[in-house]
């Protein structure tokens, strides 16, 4: 069984971290090794910095050109015009990476997913590779031949990918959480823990690791209710100097925190959950069914994940016009009709070890807590099929 296993994750957003720590966890409790690359450590610092720094300042000042950018690369071709640059930026990692004796790579990411496919194209020796996506919606740079399996969030989507591409792997868990995102806790017990008042409604904002929310919508939606409210701000990873309490005219009180590790307390303690459509938090919040509203999107990924999330009973989209106590109450009916998802991670990683086991001379593997997998079998043994090299002669873009 192969036991090296790489996770490349990018630091141009924290849900992509924590997807990676979610399968780094799995992973090593069954024995096996990890490591998580940030692809841009293997970049030209100054580089690297100045990318970064064009992305965060288009989703912030040029929204439409951020749009505008992730539509246009959202197509097969697109692969073909950026697998030569994405090779001579990252070539020390590909070069490291076929140098190594790695047995599994894992992109949590679509541009990982293209520098994974240029690893293994250059490969003297067999490796497998997966794409784990963070987001609602899967791009195209995450879809090739060249990628043993696919893992999307939607089951909706899923069944319009398979047909659309039969040669390829998907499979649809929802998004990896880390494991301390499985424990059920009972909300009175949590509120008494966390020092939280018991008799008032408890709402927990966050705009993911970056910290961005549109904070004036917030505080005139807070005060738009007579029901005064706990808010729990939780602001980014970079914010050092906390701002000081605020009490507002309904009598809310809004108090400010870092991003911390037990967040995920205070999320389950609350009766609403306003933030970004985020790809991993709103994946937590499907999972507890927490009355969540939406609010400040950034440009591409995150708009087109809210107007999929919007068909959650547990989720709705927020403006400066609605009282949030009939937001909770409205949201609080249909929860029961959402069950909660079993723990994604373990199944993405059942399906890596069942994918895995196919690797020449990778040796014996432990398949004792695994079904067999017949329809990766049967996938396997067709994929020369003749729809297979159809749709090689047709062009389409890998």
């Amino acid at each position: 069984m192969p036991k090296r296993m790489v996770i490349f994750t990018v630091s141009i957003g924290e849900g992509h971290h924590q997807v990676s720590r979610s399968l780094k966890e799995e992973w090593k409790a069954r024995g096996y090794e990890a490591e998580i690359i940030d692809i841009f450590s293997f970049m030209d610092e100054t580089k690297a910095s100045k990318m970064k720094n064009s992305y965060f300042k288009s989703i912030h000042h040029y929204p439409k050109v951020w749009d505008w950018t992730y539509s246009i690369t959202n197509c097969g071709l697109t692969s073909y015009v950026v697998r030569p640059f994405l090779s001579n930026w990252w070539n020390d990692l590909i070069q490291y990476c076929c140098q190594s004796n790695i047995d599994i790579y894992v992109a949590t990411h679509p541009i990982a997913t293209q520098i994974g496919i240029l690893i293994k194209m250059k490969s003297h020796r067999p490796v497998k590779l997966f794409a784990v996506l963070t987001d609602f919606s899967t791009h195209h740079l995450s879809i090739s031949k060249w990628v043993d399996a696919t893992f999307v969030a939607e089951k909706r989507e899923l069944v319009k990918l398979k047909k659309r591409y039969s040669n390829v792997v998907f499979y649809s868990f929802g998004i990896p959480l880390r494991k301390l995102w499985d424990k059920r806790v009972n909300k009175s017990i949590l509120r008494k823990k966390l020092k939280l008042p018991l008799d008032k409604t408890i709402v927990v904002i966050s705009g993911g690791g970056e910290g961005v929310i549109s904070k004036e919508k917030i505080k005139i939606i807070l005060e738009n209710d007579e029901v005064s409210s706990h808010v729990n701000w939780f602001l980014g990873k970079k914010v050092s100097d906390l701002p000081e309490p605020v009490q507002l005219q309904n009598g809310s009180t809004i108090q400010y925190f870092p991003f911390c590790d037990n967040y995920h307390e205070y999320v389950k303690a609350a009766d609403l959950f306003i933030s970004k459509p985020g790809g991993v938090s709103m994946a937590e919040a499907i999972k507890w069914h927490i009355p969540t509203g939406l609010l400040s999107p950034l440009p591409g990924q995150e708009r087109i994940n809210q107007k999929v999330l919007l068909s959650y009973p547990n989720i709705t989209l927020l403006d400066e016009s609605v009282k949030l106590s009939t937001v909770i109450g409205k949201l609080q009916e249909g929860l029961e009709q959402n069950p909660i998802h079993e723990h994604s991670r373990v199944r993405v990683i059942d399906k890596i070890v069942a994918h895995s086991m196919l690797l020449k001379g990778s040796g014996e593997a432990d398949t004792s807590r695994l079904p067999v997998d017949r329809e990766l079998i049967k996938w396997n043994t067709s994929n020369k099929s003749n729809n297979f090299r159809k749709r090689e002669r047709s062009g389409i873009s890998w």
